[in-house]
């Protein structure tokens, strides 16, 4: 079984061009699973999807399994089980990644397409 995901849409501008939006997408996995995620379609055919990710938001807090996101760019960013964080991303265009569960997992990310200094933080940590 794949991960299920699903784009929730873009927040923000109606013109992600000129303005800072953000992409969440949610995700579930059953078990340790990859899922590929190429968006040059939505980017080609949906003016109001962002055209470039600079930054992304993960929450992973209360999950007892990491994720790993791996870029087109050869970045791979690992966000540890119970972790919540903004990571910087070296994302050309298309963008395109896959995420990687090490087992049962829900979550949610966010690409955004202005940066955020990165910072990581765990429910204990706050």
């Amino acid at each position: 079984m794949l991960i299920n995901t699903q784009l929730l849409g873009v927040h923000g501008s109606t013109d992600p061009h000129q303005y800072r939006c953000t992409a969440p997408i949610l995700i579930a996995a059953a078990g340790a699973q990859t899922q590929q995620f190429n968006f040059g379609a939505q980017q080609q055919s949906d003016s109001r999807f962002i055209d470039s990710a600079l930054s992304m938001y993960v929450d992973n807090g209360g999950q007892a399994t990491s994720i790993t996101f791996t870029f087109s760019t050869g970045q791979q960013i690992v966000v540890q089980a119970d972790t919540q964080g903004y990571f910087n991303i070296l994302q050309g265009n298309p963008i395109s990644f896959s995420v990687s569960t090490s087992g049962a997992n829900v979550g949610t990310f966010m690409l955004m397409n202005f940066l955020i200094p990165p910072f990581t933080w765990t429910a204990n940590s706050l």
